[in-house]
């Protein structure tokens, strides 16, 4: 199963510099930096933290015109 386990998190955990963590892997003789959360037990990995990290990334950006307006 590729889903073992949901849980909720807020932005703000997910936000702080502290719990987020890059890992490089190399496949096909490229390397990548690949993003993981160290915020539960099992760690959020793979596939969801590529998408959480962009939504982060969406989210800073729109503090940052938020704040500038």
């Amino acid at each position: 199963n590729e889903v073992e386990e949901v849980f909720t998190v807020s932005f703000s955990e997910l936000l702080a510099t502290e719990n987020k963590n890059l890992e490089e892997w190399e496949l096909r003789n490229r390397k990548f930096q690949v993003p993981f959360w160290d915020i539960h037990h099992v760690p959020l990995w793979g596939a969801t933290a590529m998408m959480v990290s962009e939504l982060m990334e969406l989210y800073k950006e729109f503090l940052r015109i938020k704040e500038s307006n």
